[in-house]
């Protein structure tokens, strides 16, 4: 039987997840229960983490994290992480796209950075419980269920192209092609 652990983590571009596991004295990452990550995610640290943890992972902290892009999509491949309860998002993701958590069937408890402004319908299932930070301009939490907060101002950029919502009012200016997120 092995025991589970509760492990931390700084990583770098140079120092990616493996690596510091097995400087923690990881040499099977099977045995992390809970992780906490500090410092740069790279696609590579979540395939790594899908392919060797995705069965034993409950709980991921990567509220002090940095990610190359700010669509988690990008690197998360939810449908591998069969028993991950719990995921404290980073402050440097904008965005939720797709169904990235949606088949984490155990998954309960998300938290959700004042920087995320996006999340597609279908990215949670819906026995997920949220904590929202108190900044976030878009989400709030009522009784752990997300919903939108009156939106004043708020505003964004995509390339070239620029939107704004202001009472009620979207703007779109610039040039180029927004991409279909859907």
């Amino acid at each position: 039987m092995l025991q589970e652990k509760d492990i931390a983590v700084t990583l770098t571009p140079e120092l990616e997840l493996e690596q510091a596991l097995k400087e923690k004295g990881i040499d099977n990452p099977a045995v992390v229960s809970k992780l906490t990550v500090v410092g740069t995610i790279t696609f590579r640290d979540f395939e790594y983490m899908s392919k060797n943890m995705g069965k034993t992972l409950q709980e991921l902290d990567m509220s002090n994290a940095l990610f190359e892009r700010s669509r988690i999509s990008s690197y998360f491949r939810s449908t591998v992480f069969h028993n991950l309860i719990s995921v404290i998002l980073p402050d440097t993701v904008t965005e939720i796209s797709g169904k990235i958590f949606f088949h984490c069937t155990s998954l309960t408890s998300v938290t959700i950075p004042r920087s995320l402004t996006g999340i597609d319908k279908d990215a949670f299932n819906r026995r997920v419980l949220f904590t929202v930070h108190p900044d976030n301009p878009v989400y709030t939490s009522k009784n752990g269920k997300l919903a939108f907060k009156k939106i004043k101002d708020v505003s964004g950029r995509i390339g070239k192209v620029e939107w704004r919502i202001s009472k009620g009012v979207l703007t779109i200016s610039g040039e180029g092609e927004i991409p279909d997120c859907g």
